[in-house]
């Protein structure tokens, strides 16, 4: 074996970050990795605070010190010996940025492909990929240049061109937006009164004295005085020059201003006074031009196969493929292969419902990290450290599996995988296992097991004895129960008849009065049993013994008197058709094979 092979572990030797115990663990590289435990026992402490902040700390210094004047400071972590890391990449639950032109296409890498795919086979044909893009303006200019030729210079006029897919009315945006005057300024007051209402200008701040001090208003006169000249300055002006206290400053009005400063964030991420200030003061509406597409007319008349890019990204990620099935591949073979590996992933991950033109800021948090997943899986970087939070918080246990082959995916790349997890599912496919523990906080911090699922199953840690316990049948049913009499979960006495607390006005027929009674609740001290005149003689096949209605276990023979205490005669019995309940729900509930509620109340 090479030398350079040998680095096969991530070592961590006295870790000491939040609560963890002077911690020591070696972890596999190219490997799933998951760590488990209960909340708060140090898994994030390890794993993030310790293992990714360190390697992200030790790429940050190898940037110059003028750039990273520009990024965050981050102090070493408590540890003694970290060994064997690579470049460890975050893949969280947090938001993806806070750019209002940044869509489910833009962050996953599928709109750069499919500029490439239409600028290579669209008809008409656009040329470059800019074409195509919603983000790029068309511009153009001329001029006189000067070219030193070794002989002197020679001027020369030259011309450019840079041909763009950006809509020139909503700049890229999608919409188009109405700025209330009244919500920005009040014409009653003068400017050193307090007349711009927009949150950040106060009378005295820099913001305001811009416009008091740049010679173009008197900043005692109310606004509702100001003529057309002096209302363009406050509110519209672009780009004029000022001197202000010996200072060159360019001047803008309010209204470029505030689309500057405030319309090109997306609104969730704002602060909550500035977000209710644009919700009060700017109407946003779909633009007119390029009816919300973001894209100039040129780019959407360019089409394959019938669509143009704005249309494609319209459609639901699912249905792309069968657009893509309609292209002749040609020489764009290798890009239609990776495109369709793209859309088969949204759609293995539980995400084929988005749309490619969805803002990425109306995702959710889990939403956004499987996005940055399937990022991830299309790049050509290796040998990396891929962080993942609990990445299948949230998904039903079919997307789950898809979760599970992603990860893998990832591993099978020659990546090393770090998940933090609770889920058994995702458990039972790691690599490796390091479990902390044993309890949370202070009692917490500790290494109770590292290795395989079987030795993990096999082990008496609290994670241990309840993968174990989960995989060995139990909790497969509703609230964990299996239906097996000796179900510690059908044996619990906290279980409750759903039928017991059920409100005034839900009407039920007594059997015994033969009329019409609310049903009430049950009368404190109310027992739940199996009795002859409520289930046996409804052909309700009888329970198993050990089985549990309520407070008191059932018995085939029914509930005798003496056995669980003297009961008296029945006060009131009730029962209630209980529509589409299943068969593994009957053991914790009390329901019988028909339905039916097979407890009655009686007093004892």
């Amino acid at each position: 074996m090479h030398t350079a092979d040998s680095h096969d572990l991530i070592r961590v030797s006295g870790a000491r970050e939040n609560n963890l115990k002077n911690l020591s663990v070696e972890i596999p590289k190219r490997r799933l990795t998951v760590f488990t435990g209960v909340s708060g026992s140090g898994k994030s402490s390890l794993v993030f605070h310790t293992i990714a902040a360190e390697s992200q700390r030790m790429i940050n210094e190898t940037y110059s010190a003028f750039v990273q004047g520009f990024m965050p400071a981050m102090a070493r972590p408590e540890v003694d010996v970290l060994e064997g890391l690579t470049t460890a990449i975050l893949v969280d639950q947090e938001r993806i940025g806070a750019n209002p032109r940044s869509t489910v296409g833009t962050v996953s890498d599928i709109n750069a492909k499919l500029r490439t795919l239409f600028a290579r086979l669209a008809e008409p044909n656009l040329g470059s990929t800019n074409a195509y893009s919603f983000n790029v303006a068309t511009l153009s200019g001329k001029g006189a240049v000067s070219i030193d030729k070794g002989e002197g210079e020679q001027v020369e006029r030259r011309s450019f061109s840079v041909n763009g897919g950006m809509c020139p009315q909503c700049e890229g945006m999608g919409t188009a937006t109405d700025i209330s005057i009244a919500e920005v300024v009040d014409e009653s007051k003068s400017l050193n009164d307090g007349a711009i209402t927009v949150p950040g200008y106060k009378p005295g701040g820099w913001s305001v004295r811009m416009f008091s001090e740049s010679g173009y208003f008197d900043p005692d006169k109310p606004i509702a005085d100001f003529d057309e000249k002096e209302r363009h300055y406050l509110l519209y002006a672009e780009g004029e020059k000022v001197r202000i206290n010996g200072t060159n400053i360019t001047f803008d009005g309010l209204i470029p201003r505030i689309q500057r400063s405030f319309l090109s964030k997306d609104r969730d991420s704002m602060q909550k006074h500035i977000r209710e200030f644009v919700n009060r003061a700017v109407v946003f509406t779909t633009c007119p031009d390029c009816e919300g597409t973001r894209l100039n007319a040129a780019a959407r008349s360019s089409l394959i196969a019938g669509r143009s890019i704005a249309d494609v990204c319209a459609l639901q990620i699912s249905d792309i493929t069968k657009w893509l099935d309609q292209i002749t591949p040609g020489a764009a073979s290798a890009l239609l292969k990776s495109l369709r590996a793209d859309v088969r992933a949204f759609n293995d991950i539980g995400l084929g419902y988005l749309s490619l033109d969805r803002s990425a800021g109306s995702l959710s948090g889990g939403e956004a990290q499987r996005i940055k997943l399937v990022r991830h899986l299309g790049s050509s970087l290796t040998d990396v450290t891929y962080v993942f939070d609990e990445p299948t918080i949230g998904l039903h246990p079919h997307d789950i599996r898809a979760m599970n082959d992603l990860l893998l995916a990832l591993r099978d790349k020659g990546n090393t995988v770090l998940v933090v997890e609770h889920k058994p599912e995702t458990i039972l496919i790691a690599d490796h296992i390091v479990d902390l523990g044993p309890g949370a906080g202070s009692t917490g911090g500790e290494v109770t097991f590292t290795g395989t699922v079987d030795g993990l199953r096999e082990s008496d840690t609290l994670t241990g004895r309840h993968l174990g316990y989960r995989t060995q049948g139990h909790g497969a049913g509703v609230g964990g129960g299996t239906g097996d009499p000796g179900c510690r979960i059908a044996q619990s006495a906290r279980r409750r008849c759903r039928c017991a607390p059920r409100r005034a006005h839900r009407r039920h027929r007594s059997r015994r009065f033969g009329q019409e009674q609310p049903h009430r609740r049950v009368p404190a001290g109310a027992r739940w049993s199996r009795d002859d005149r409520s289930g046996a003689d409804q052909g309700i096949p009888a329970q198993q013994p050990g089985h549990v209605y309520g407070d008191a276990r059932a018995h085939p023979e029914g509930v005798r008197e003496g056995q669980w205490g003297q009961t008296r005669p029945v006060q009131r019995e009730f029962r209630r058709r209980v529509p589409g309940v299943q068969r593994r729900r009957d053991h914790l509930f009390g329901y019988g094979a028909h339905g039916r509620c097979v407890g009655t109340v009686r007093r004892v």
